[in-house]
């Protein structure tokens, strides 16, 4: 047997909790808690409260609304209890961002494409109150406790493709946005690392493996160099303190730079965090990917305790009061104990920030369905997910009231304030409230997906030893029910090679949906005849629109495939060879920048080698083909022998990869077919370009243009003259730019816009696909707008009118 799996990266599921989470609908401060005891399946009821599920208890008649759902398929509920106050847009991406001890204040660093950063200093309203740009990016921001001070670093990339870093700088800030004073390293060196005492007393700064303690008027106090590059340094939270991590070692500095200890880890590039009571040491390392260890350290250097993780640690976060530890690797999120004991691991990838009390983490997560703010409870349990957009730094605020995330993707760019659930941020953690079975709270209890065939029925099919058919089938949504995620795979027996079209079927891409559905099953001429069942399995999840209910699975059956295999011995063999490549280069004037290329195949030959045992007349052909793609066999007819017939199949419109890729591909099937025998075979093939295809004269479709207000680009037309009558004709072609439509009226081009096809006058050869370009050139045009040009197409001595169009994007300032 063999298992197909249609994937790169399992996303991992969460864990299962058979209950529900649920808080109070009244203030926290007056909330009044039911035992489990007497909150019992026979004296609660479901309400629907706001168009959210609710549970009442019909004894006390209290109502209780859920935060979060799960059971053995991972349903759950969105958080709608999670609010974005505001979100800031930044210049760039925010590399760093940090709040207030009062929470009044937020302090985000940024970087461009260019070395040229931004500190920003907001408010807790949105208000931005001061911004400094730099020339250097923004990698770290720290705020004193009292609000007096901001620290930033920053450096600059060398030019040239080794991306050196260099000319490392601070910057230190009064909270009016006044710099006091700066501190750039010299002989070009680094300052990626540094560090703000609570108290806004001292800095210091890490530059490669100097390290160097200053005052709060730039006054160089001491210094320490380290036998290797540092790679973390951190204050305690008396500011008497100073740990770093350089190599494999960590050391501890008083602050008059004395070295206290040393301890040395197993592996290099450690990680480390100082507890604020200052009494411990959390530091991790990693051989490798998959091997990363955890270390508790005391304050005088003696290891408490170190337990492997699995994987390398990327962030650590310990609750204010010291009582508990959260990690985020590169497989989980994890909680230890302040002696290192684990309290709970869960699947989920976090970068995570833990509450004071240490209550509740919150993490940025990843998964199939997008990147979250996860909340989760003390034992592991996951209270809700709110969407975020996007990866973002974090932190929380020292009351837990508030997390702030900084987006440092060029997708999103932005600082979020979050008003974290009160429920939370009060310590009402799952296990404080009562639990019911989720049954009573979901309409349903699978994924609210099924698959059958375009009649509704189930799917079967019938395939004969050495040949292939191709079933259409129908994605089934259960009412209200919708998903923008789903990922097909497909387990199959020995000998029956399965493919499914497409693999992400609900993905919308340019607006449009995936085409026709088709499951593809060939049969080897290895398969035995009988009856076998092909499983076809689904990940991601699937929303309700009308109550915000979210179910994940993962390799959840979708449908059963049951398929009879016939015999057949056929006296026909085919053998793809391999693929020749023809491309062409195209090139546009980009004045006075030179020039702009593109390149690529346009379309493929393949010898085709058919045998028979005995020498009959073979027919080739293909499957049904997708719009705007081609494919020919010349010749199609041929006279097939023991000794082997070859024709050449040319494809355009698709290319055959060197590597199949399941994700991407779909199967053109060829057949071999005589008046009593056929063969097929099965060449995987992905969607490359439209091609139009010419029997006769008539029109080209013309790729449309995306440009800029101030720019140059061009777009790739195809087209091929088949003749039906399988002739070596030519088809003359003359393209001319007309005019711009403003509605259904044609005007003249405006200034801004100069449209041109280079060499517009071409011939096509039968059987030869032929690539054009047509270029936009835009002067001082609008920043956004869609706009339709007329090209005229001679074809043949026929005339049709063809539209191009010319997307103007958005453009930034």
């Amino acid at each position: 047997m063999k298992t197909l799996y249609y994937t790169i990266i399992a996303i991992s599921g969460i864990a299962i909790v058979g209950g529900i989470a649920l808080v109070l609908a009244s203030e926290i401060d007056s909330a009044k808690l039911v035992s489990q005891n007497n909150m019992t399946e026979n004296n609660y009821q479901n309400t629907i409260v706001n168009n959210s599920q609710s549970v009442t208890d019909s004894s006390t008649n209290q109502t209780y609304h859920p935060v979060m759902a799960q059971s053995s398929n991972s349903t759950f509920r969105v958080s709608q209890a999670t609010t974005t106050l505001w979100d800031y847009v930044s210049d760039g991406q925010i590399r760093s961002v940090a709040i207030s001890s009062d929470g009044k204040y937020i302090v985000a660093g940024s970087e461009s494409d260019q070395n040229a950063g931004t500190v920003y200093f907001l408010d807790n309203q949105g208000n931005l109150l001061w911004h400094h740009t730099t020339d250097r990016k923004i990698s770290q921001v720290f705020i004193s406790s009292d609000n007096s001070f901001v620290l930033a670093s920053g450096y600059q990339i060398a030019p040239g493709p080794a991306g050196i870093y260099e000319n490392g700088a601070i910057y230190f800030f009064d909270n009016t946005g006044k710099v006091l004073w700066s501190y750039m390293t010299k002989n070009f060196g680094q300052i990626l690392l540094a560090s703000l005492s609570p108290d806004g007393s001292h800095v210091v700064t890490a530059s490669g493996t100097e390290l160097s303690y200053l005052d709060n008027s730039g006054k160089m106090l001491w210094n320490y160099t380290s036998s290797s590059d540092i790679n973390s340094i951190s204050f305690s939270d008396d500011s008497s303190n100073i740990l770093t991590t350089a190599g494999h070692q960590i050391k501890y500095f008083d602050k008059e730079g004395k070295l206290l200890w040393t301890f040395d880890t197993d592996y290099g590039y450690v990680y480390a965090k100082l507890s604020p009571d200052g009494k411990y040491v959390v530091a991790g390392d990693a051989q490798n990917g998959y091997d990363g260890k955890i270390y508790f350290i005391d304050n005088t250097g003696h290891l408490i305790k170190e337990s492997q993780v699995g994987s390398p640690i990327g962030s650590i976060s310990i609750s204010a009061d010291s009582s508990h530890v959260a990690i985020g690797t590169n497989w989980a999120t994890m909680l230890f104990t302040s002696t290192g004991d684990l309290i709970w691991t869960d699947k989920i990838v976090s970068q995570v920030a833990i509450s004071s009390d240490g209550s509740f983490i919150a993490g940025v997560s990843g998964a199939g369905d997008g990147t979250y703010l996860t909340y989760f409870d003390k034992h592991g349990n996951i209270l809700s997910r709110y969407p975020i957009g996007d990866w973002a730094q974090l932190v929380l605020s020292k009351d837990s009231q508030y997390a702030v995330l900084g987006h440092p993707t060029n997708y999103l760019s932005s600082i979020q304030f979050v008003k974290v659930p009160s429920s939370y941020a009060a310590g009402l953690g799952i296990s404080d409230i009562p639990q019911f079975d989720l049954q009573h709270l979901q309409t349903s209890n699978d994924t609210h997906v099924s698959m059958t065939s375009v009649n509704n029925t189930e799917l079967y099919a019938q395939v004969a030893t050495g040949q292939t058919v191709q079933l259409p089938y129908n994605l089934n949504f259960e009412t209200n029910f919708t998903s923008s995620d789903l990922q097909l795979g497909l387990y199959a027996p020995e000998h029956l090679d399965v493919s499914v079209s497409p693999v992400f079927p609900t993905e919308i891409i340019n607006g449009v949906l995936p085409g026709s559905k088709i499951l593809t099953i060939h049969a080897d001429t290895h398969a035995t005849p009988g009856n076998y069942t092909i499983t076809v399995y689904g990940k991601g999840s699937t929303v309700d629109s009308d109550t915000g209910w979210l179910t994940t699975f993962d390799n959840v059956v979708l449908a059963k495939v049951h398929v009879t295999v016939k015999p057949y011995s056929s006296k026909i063999s085919i053998h793809v060879g391999d693929a020749q490549y023809v491309s062409k280069s195209f090139c546009v004037n980009l004045e006075p920048d030179g020039q702009s290329c593109g390149s690529g195949p346009i379309y493929e030959r393949v010898p085709i080698t058919v045998y028979s045992n005995s020498v009959q007349t073979v027919t080739l052909n293909t499957s049904e083909l997708d719009d705007g793609k081609w494919v020919k066999f010349v010749p199609d007819k041929l006279v097939a022998g023991p000794d082997g017939t070859i024709s050449t199949m040319i494809v355009s419109g698709y290319e055959i990869p060197f590597a199949p890729n399941p994700l991407n591909d779909k199967s053109l099937v060829i057949q071999a077919a005589s008046e009593n025998d056929t063969q097929t075979v099965i060449v995987p093939v992905y969607l490359l370009n439209f091609i139009s295809v010419l029997h006769s004269p008539s029109p080209i479709h013309l790729s449309g243009i995306a440009t800029s207000s101030n720019g140059t680009n061009f777009s790739e037309s195809g087209v091929v003259y088949d003749p039906l009558a399988n002739s070596n004709g030519t088809l003359p072609v003359k393209l001319a730019v007309r005019d711009l439509l403003d509605g259904n009226l044609p005007i003249s081009l405006p200034l801004w816009l100069s449209i041109d096809v280079p060499n517009p006058e071409f011939a096509l050869n039968a059987t030869e696909p032929y690539y054009f370009i047509v270029t936009a050139k835009t002067h001082d045009g609008p920043s956004s707008g869609t706009y339709t040009v007329e090209i005229d197409e001679d074809i043949g001595g026929q005339h049709f009118v063809q539209p191009e169009t010319i997307v103007i994007e958005n453009i930034r300032h």
